[in-house]
């Protein structure tokens, strides 16, 4: 992961910025990829709220490397309108501790969006209060399952912000990926 980072970080359109800090005080990371500016929309690219699933964390990486690849016009034109805001390890505690649903106290973070605490799950506090500060106009959740040799994104049913508008679009986009 500090790799992942530090490589990352060698692009002009990369700042790197510590949200906050897990249960056992390590940080949570976010890169913020390209400049945010008004009518700007805000994509935000998490993954492994669940620490085993590193399959999440792979796409999330080369999500970022396309992003930043300077030949790529697709990035070039998604730079150019957008900004990219990325959080590739929202549960360094369960990483580091070989958890796989959990973070150090037992929190299933994928479950702790409605209510978060910073006793039980810092890290959807921290993420979730930055987000709200930003603002979400696009969101991928990545996920994936070991059973599985696929990734998947979550439609993030369980935000208080969820609306039937939003399975919509949620619907439209997976389509949209289907076919590309």
């Amino acid at each position: 992961e500090m790799t992942f980072l530090s490589e990352a970080q060698t692009s002009d359109l990369v700042t790197l910025t510590t949200i906050g800090e897990s249960v056992q005080g390590r940080p949570i990371d976010m890169l913020t990829i390209g400049t945010p500016g008004p009518g700007k929309p805000s994509c935000w690219i998490i993954s492994r709220q669940h620490s085993c699933e590193t399959q999440g964390g792979y796409f999330v990486e080369g999500l970022v490397d396309r992003l930043l690849d300077e030949t790529d016009p697709t990035a070039r034109a998604l730079l150019s309108s957008a900004v990219f805001y990325v959080v590739h390890n929202c549960n360094p505690d369960g990483s580091a501790l070989g958890l796989t649903r959990s973070n150090a106290v037992g929190a299933n973070l994928n479950r702790e969006w409605t209510a978060p605490s910073l006793e039980k799950s810092p890290e959807i506090f921290h993420l979730r209060n930055k987000m709200e500060e930003i603002g979400v106009d696009f969101c991928l959740d990545c996920h994936a399952d070991k059973e599985l040799r696929c990734n998947f994104i979550w439609p993030s049913e369980n935000v208080p912000t969820w609306t039937p508008e939003r399975r919509d679009i949620f619907t439209q986009f997976e389509n949209a990926w289907a076919a590309a």
